[in-house]
């Protein structure tokens, strides 16, 4: 029941990609917002997360400026498989808006980890541990603990 549901909903979005993959002059944006409307129905229908984080993916590269699409594709992809590629989404954030999140430094790090890249890793491990340190009290929900983000330090340095 559900291998059909998950086939349906598929090919529904198979077919919306290639309507609007074959207009004329697609609008990047809205082309971004349907990837994630059906990235999100997937979720909330299925819990197909490689089919949701697929369709992330193309939305975030249809717009490459759209924070969410970008959070949530680097997120899907350290959920799941190509954790590597996690980082370029991340970065693209990083880039247009350091303070989308106090803890984006710590998530491109974990990205760059397991991509390998222990040197870029570290580097932005230590601003996330130097944002930690200045901003102490800080309490809210995207806040990763300083026990955690020192563990992964010393990985990178032993990697």
């Amino acid at each position: 029941m559900h291998s059909l549901r998950r086939e349906l909903i598929f090919l529904t979005v198979l077919v919306v990609s290639a309507q609007l993959a074959f207009a004329q002059q697609p609008q990047d944006k809205q082309l971004a917002n349907d990837y994630m409307e059906q990235a999100d129905l997937i979720m909330a229908d299925t819990k197909a997360m490689d089919d949701a984080r697929d369709l992330m993916t193309l939305a975030a590269n249809a717009d490459t400026t759209n924070i969410k699409a970008n959070f949530e594709a680097g997120h899907m992809h350290l959920l799941t498989i190509g954790k590597d590629r996690a980082t370029r989404y991340f970065l693209r954030i990083y880039r247009q808006k350091p303070d989308y999140r106090f803890d984006l430094e710590y998530w491109i790090g974990k990205g760059y980890q397991y991509g390998l890249d222990f040197d870029n890793a570290l580097r932005y491990y230590l601003k996330y541990q130097s944002k930690l340190t200045k901003n102490s009290g800080y309490q809210g929900p995207n806040k990763v603990e300083l026990k955690e983000v020192d563990r992964r330090i010393v990985e990178c340095k032993n990697g």
